[in-house]
Parts: C-alpha cells; sequence; structure tokens
C-alpha cells in the first residue's frame, strides 16, 4: 500500500479566507460568530451564526459570481489556495491520475430558495437556465475540476456533517491503493439561509438565543444546540513517493481512515455511541497504532446536548482515565455542516505541524456527562498522532487520523 500526505491546504472560514489567517485567528482565540443583521432574517428564530466575510471573488470569473452558489465559490476559492500552496503544476503531471473529491451536505441551498421566490413571483420562464447546474450538490467537484484540468475521479460524497471527512478518507483510499498520485479532496457549505435555519429549529438542533458566549459550547452544562456556520476547507492529497520526487513541501501524512453508520436514527445518534466508539477504534486501527498513541482528539464537539454526550461516552470508554487532549474549534467558526470536517482536519494538520492546540472557547462549566480531558487553554504538547472525528444526520460516522511529519 501507497502512503498518503498533505502537500496543500486552502481555508475559507468565519475566521479567515486562507490558512494562514485562519491558523493565525484560531489560535488566537477568535470566534467568527455574529449577529444575523440583514433585512432576511429579521423574522428568523435563529439569532446567531458564523459567517464568511469579506471573501474576495476577484479570481473567479464574474459571469460565475452572479450564477454560481456560494458553496461552489467557497470550494473554487479554498482549492486554488490548496493547489498553488502544493506547488502541483497539471502540465507536469498525468491529469488523469489527479482527482477532485468535494463534498457539500445541501449545496446550492440559497440560490435554491431564490429560484422558489422567482417562480412563484414571475413564472416559469424568469427562471435561469443556470439555476440547475447551481444547486446541484456536484457541481463544486466539477467546477475544480474544470479549474485545475484534473481528469481523474472526481466524486461528491453527500452523508450530511460527515461529508467532507468522507471525502478526505475515501481520497486517502484511492491514493493508498495505487489508482491515484494526487486529490484534492475536502468539502464547501453556504447554507445560512431563512428556510435552513428553520428547519434546524424546529427540530430543536440550533442554538436559538443572541448571547455568544453560549451559542456554541461544547461539552458544557449550558449548551443548547450548535451556531450554524459557512466556509469550505481543501487538502492535497498526495502519494509520498509522488511528493518527495518534486520535492514538495509536506504538512501532515494521513494514516487512518475508517467510516461506519448507527443504523438508529435520522437525527439522534445511538445513545450508546456504540458505532462512535467502534469507527474510533477502526480508524487507530487502520492506522496501525493503539489508542494510547493518539495525543489529540478533534471532536466533532457540535454543542447539541445528545450529541456531545455520545462522543463523550465513546471516547471514555476507549481511553477512560487516560484521554487525550480534547477540543471542538466550532466553538470559534460554529458548526460548517459538510465543511467542518475538513476545515477541522486541516487545522488538526496545522496543529501537528506547529505543536499548538487551540482551546475551546466560552466552555467553562462541563457537563457531568460529558467529564473529557478538554482544553480549556492553549497547550504545546509532543503530539506525533492526532484523530479528528466527523458524524452527521443519518447516523453517519467517520474518523481520520493524522501523524506529524518528519523528515527521514
Amino acid at each position: 500500500m501507497k502512503r498518503v500526505v498533505i502537500t496543500g491546504i486552502g481555508v475559507i472560514s468565519p475566521i479567515g479566507n486562507d490558512a494562514q489567517d485562519f491558523w493565525h485567528n484560531l489560535i488566537a482565540g477568535k470566534d467568527g460568530i455574529s449577529k444575523l443583521d440583514s433585512k432576511e432574517f429579521e423574522n428568523s428564530p435563529v439569532k446567531l451564526a458564523a459567517t464568511v466575510e469579506d471573501l474576495d471573488l476577484s479570481s473567479l470569473p464574474k459571469r460565475d459570481t452572479k450564477f454560481d452558489s456560494r458553496f461552489t465559490n467557497f470550494a473554487r476559492i479554498a482549492s486554488k489556495e490548496a493547489w498553488l500552496d502544493s506547488g502541483l503544476d497539471i502540465a507536469k503531471e498525468d491529469a488523469r491520475r489527479i482527482g477532485v473529491y468535494i463534498s457539500t451536505s445541501i449545496g446550492g441551498s440559497e440560490t435554491l430558495s431564490a429560484g422558489v421566490r422567482q417562480l412563484d413571483e414571475k413564472g416559469a420562464e424568469r427562471i435561469s437556465p443556470y439555476f440547475l447546474q447551481s444547486v446541484l450538490p456536484n457541481t463544486a467537484a466539477a467546477k475544480v475540476s474544470i479549474d485545475l484540468g484534473a481528469k481523474g475521479s472526481s466524486m461528491c460524497h453527500v452523508a450530511a456533517c460527515a461529508s467532507g471527512s468522507i471525502s478526505i478518507g475515501e481520497a486517502f483510499n484511492k491514493i493508498k491503493e495505487g489508482t491515484a498520485d494526487v486529490i484534492v479532496a475536502g468539502a464547501a457549505d453556504a447554507s445560512i439561509t431563512p428556510l435552513t435555519l428553520a428547519g434546524f429549529a424546529a427540530m430543536r438542533a440550533i442554538y436559538t438565543g443572541d448571547d455568544k458566549k453560549l451559542a456554541s459550547i461544547p461539552f458544557d452544562s449550558k449548551r443548547s444546540g450548535f451556531c450554524i456556520g459557512e466556509g469550505a476547507g481543501i487538502l492535497v492529497l498526495e502519494e509520498l513517493n509522488h511528493a518527495q520526487k518534486r520535492g514538495a513541501k509536506i504538512y501532515a501524512e494521513i494514516v487512518g481512515y475508517a467510516n461506519n453508520s448507527d443504523a438508529f436514527n435520522m437525527v439522534s445518534p445511538d445513545y450508546e455511541g456504540l458505532s462512535c466508539k467502534d469507527v474510533m477504534l477502526e480508524s487507530i486501527q487502520n492506522a496501525n497504532i493503539k489508542p494510547e498513541d493518539i495525543c489529540y482528539i478533534n471532536a466533532h464537539g457540535t454543542s447539541t446536548h445528545m450529541g456531545d454526550k455520545t462522543e463523550a461516552k465513546a471516547i471514555n470508554e476507549i481511553w477512560g482515565s487516560n484521554a487525550p487532549v480534547v477540543s471542538s474549534i466550532k466553538s470559534q467558526i460554529g458548526h460548517l455542516l459538510s465543511a467542518s470536517g475538513t476545515v477541522e482536519a486541516a487545522a488538526t494538520v496545522l496543529m501537528l505541524q506547529n505543536g499548538i492546540i487551540p482551546k475551546i472557547n466560552y466552555a467553562v462549566d462541563t457537563d457531568k456527562e460529558c467529564e473529557l480531558n478538554l482544553c480549556k487553554k492553549e497547550q504545546k504538547p509532543n503530539t506525533d498522532y492526532a484523530l479528528s472525528n466527523s458524524f452527521g444526520f443519518g447516523g453517519h460516522n467517520s474518523s481520520l487520523v493524522f501523524k506529524k511529519w518528519r523528515e527521514q
């Protein structure tokens, strides 16, 4: 089996629109949660969100920025950053062995909502011929493939909030088996719309208050739902020898991946955390290491009552009192849906490279049912292996294991 490394990172997030700014602001403790004050949200039950601000669209054709959905713009810009960061040149590669795996959970939700309004108000003849291609979940993967000239495997894995993590994992498997040299993998989501927020509020899954210090507090006793965010996280995964031959810089190695299903309920996790526990153990086994080798867990940690409780239970059943350091960066960036797993994967990789674990913001009173070795202040451990969890509606679970890169 081939070894797989990460040679490029691209991020668009509520705390930074490139990987460098994102990392700097993450470590600085900045949070991207703010009030939804535009007119379209005046009747929304949700008052706060983590939005992307000051996004530079100048690298995209004006026609595309007019007709494409926001999630596609996010994916294209972050993919360009990651590709340039990797130093790859498509002209020097076999384009048939360069793939693109970019996921989303909802797709062009704002374009869909606008299209429905236009149909109701102005009739079918006023619907844009670009409407369908703008809302399709696979549009981001297709557009990035076109942007790069990548002619290999191109996919959009849709598994709710585990989508992005699964895209990275499946890209890892594809390269590991030797059928691709490079895959640009990740996810993008931009679903902060009145309709989406109303849906989450009806499910009682989202925070509906107006205190940003309570909006996203993973594992805290006062948590009452997640704070929705938006953004994109893209990693360039590359076969090790391929990367070394061209002298690429290497951020980290991806060594383990697993995904499974709760087979329990569409919106609630398995209360016993059995599949959550199994997916972590399988990813660790896949990495050919032991649980005690994991020094840090980037938890899914959405700030929902049952989600946090279930994940904490699974972690404690594996590690007990010897649990590694645990944090959730959703306390700063909110829940980016499918993109949460990929932005968090990027954060985990950068943590390994820099030897810094960012603290959980605002969580001050840990729920007794969520007792973990939580990172409540910045830590600088000697960390070689880190695990990142992602769980989605429908019982989709995914775990990734990353290894600190050390020059041989």
